[in-house]
């Protein structure tokens, strides 16, 4: 009886799941997971916005600089040596994959070291725990791409399906000290229930940066000359990744938080 019951009630939390009901405290559904992740976002733009924003700001410079330099000296070097070209383009896909888990690593260990006081042990601060877990945050965030990129290459359904199985990776990795294969077990087993929502959210997240960086590029003063365009281009796409970023932690962030603690809806900590 109680095994149909726990059946029932997966039945109702997967129907239910797009709209992003939790159920708390047995058979009640109470406390929206979308409101309690927006109360989430709240907090964490009100004390940590200017943490975020930088965080966001160096990937997005990263992203645009690695894109620069692939554009820049790949096409010369591929017509006379191939390998060497190829080389030159993972190299700099990896200083950026690199770059960004260590950028991201950090943030996230500023900001949970606030929401979850036992995360750094006595004596522990916070760039120890990035020295720590540097090597693993590389290793995670490359298998991550790894991944999601043959997914995407075989049917782009395994891929976003992966995307979403490992979202969590990277708070988990920081939180429990876990090695890469746990942070992807855990963040699998997290993201139960949850992927539909998610994939809601990052649709709404990349449909709107996409939009707003268009609209920059639309309305330029020195649209007529060459310089404005080069100028408008670029400040379309660091705007389009920062927006993206900043929207992409809080989302990351503020879902960890509510799993971690399902029963504070809405609370600042």
């Amino acid at each position: 009886m109680q095994q149909a019951s726990s059946y029932s009630a997966l039945y109702r939390f997967n129907a239910r799941e797009f709209l992003g009901y939790d159920p708390v405290d047995g058979e009640v559904w109470r406390y929206p997971i979308l409101k309690r992740m927006w109360h989430k976002s709240a907090d964490l733009l009100r004390h940590h916005l200017p943490m975020l924003l930088i965080t966001c700001c160096m990937i997005a410079c990263a992203s645009v600089f690695v894109g620069f330099v692939v554009e820049q000296f790949s096409p010369g070097i591929l017509k006379a040596e191939g390998l060497f070209a190829g080389m030159i383009k993972f190299l700099a896909i990896m200083a950026y994959v690199s770059f960004q888990a260590i950028v991201s690593l950090y943030c996230a260990v500023i900001i949970l070291s606030r929401y979850l006081p036992g995360l750094l042990a006595p004596g522990e601060s916070a760039m120890d725990r990035v020295k720590q877990q540097a090597g693993k945050a590389v290793l995670l965030s490359f298998v991550v791409a790894v991944g999601i990129s043959i997914g995407l290459a075989l049917l782009i359904l395994p891929g976003i399906f992966f995307m979403l199985g490992t979202f969590l990776a990277l708070p988990l990795l920081v939180a429990n000290r876990s090695n890469v294969a746990e942070a992807i077990e855990q963040s699998w087993n997290m993201m139960e229930g949850r992927r539909l929502t998610i994939l809601a959210l990052l649709a709404v997240i990349y449909g709107c940066t996409y939009v707003s960086g268009h609209v920059i590029e639309a309305i330029p003063p020195f649209l007529d000359s060459n310089f404005g365009q080069g100028v408008t281009a670029a400040i379309a796409s660091i705007s389009w990744e920062i927006g993206q970023l900043l929207c992409l932690q809080l989302l990351t962030l503020s879902l960890f938080l509510c799993q971690r603690a399902p029963n504070t809806a809405g609370s600042s900590n």
